[in-house]
């Protein structure tokens, strides 16, 4: 076999394994992309889930803070302040909050993230003693993978929710009306990883990988040889005419494509003509 067609036959088996590779290439990007979007789209559904599940409790609660409040006014003494309807307001959502794995901060107007003395101050009661304030005022605070440029505060502010990725996490931050003895916009945040679930499946996509990367070098190399074999044969007979060996012959074979084998039918019409010449 002469250079020139081992020279073609190597380059058509490159090109086609590197297409055969990147077509692989693009096809787990693509994979990968789509997944991570469905396990986005997921968590966030499912932190929007539980939002609306905290709002509801949170409501439940305040009504029952209120009803409790009441309850327990005694004739003659000052109705309790707001400071300490929000102390026993906040001690009501914290327990809520640990459930949910969610975080309730608030805003102010210029919205930066407001200080609740309630949370790191004790409280006196009606009778003079002091509470404690609240252990637990993480439940009060931005989660670690947030801080408040990852928000949009002045949507939050105007009462409109907002979604969105920080890290390797989503993110939902939702405007509510829960301590309404505050001054400030309460704004519950919920924080969720983004799991795609791909480890577990790695393993059988590389072992899927490297057997169609085997398949497709073996096509290529069928390929190859297809297109190669015809193309030395019609160089070998153009060389045996161009040396003045005019019987030299293309063999077109029973599988040769058409334009080959018109292309060799060509030649050796151009060689009989040539023998006839001569002759």
């Amino acid at each position: 076999m002469t250079k020139s067609s081992r020279s073609l036959r190597t380059r058509l088996l490159v090109s086609f394994v590197a297409l055969s590779f990147g077509v692989l290439a693009l096809a787990g990007a693509i994979t990968f992309l789509l997944a991570r979007a469905t396990a986005r789209e997921a968590a966030l559904d499912d932190l929007r889930e539980t939002a609306a599940e905290v709002e509801r409790q949170g409501e439940e609660a305040l009504a029952i803070t209120a009803r409790a409040a009441q309850a327990k006014q005694v004739p003659g003494e000052p109705p309790p302040t707001q400071r300490q309807i929000a102390a026993r307001t906040l001690t009501q959502i914290r327990k809520i909050l640990r459930l949910a794995d969610a975080r309730l901060v608030f805003l102010e107007e210029d919205g930066q993230i407001a200080e609740i003395p309630e949370l790191t101050t004790p409280v006196t009661a009606a009778d003079g003693s002091a509470t404690e304030p609240d252990q637990d005022s993480d439940a009060f605070t931005l989660p670690p993978e947030l801080t408040v440029d990852d928000l949009d505060t002045q949507a939050l502010l105007e009462g409109t929710a907002q979604e969105g990725t920080a890290a390797s996490q989503v993110f939902v931050a939702v405007p509510l009306d829960l301590a309404t003895s505050l001054p400030e916009i309460s704004v519950l945040v919920l924080t969720k990883d983004v799991k795609t679930n791909l480890g577990r499946g790695a393993p059988f996509f590389l072992v899927a990988a490297a057997l169609t990367l085997i398949a497709a070098v073996l096509v290529s190399l069928w390929l190859a040889r297809r297109l190669a074999r015809p193309l030395a044969a019609l160089e070998q007979t153009a060389r045996s005419l161009a040396g003045g060996d005019f019987s030299a012959r293309v063999d077109i074979g029973a599988h040769s494509d058409i334009e080959l084998a018109a292309l060799a039918s060509t030649l050796n019409d151009m060689a009989v003509q040539l023998e006839r010449s001569r002759g």
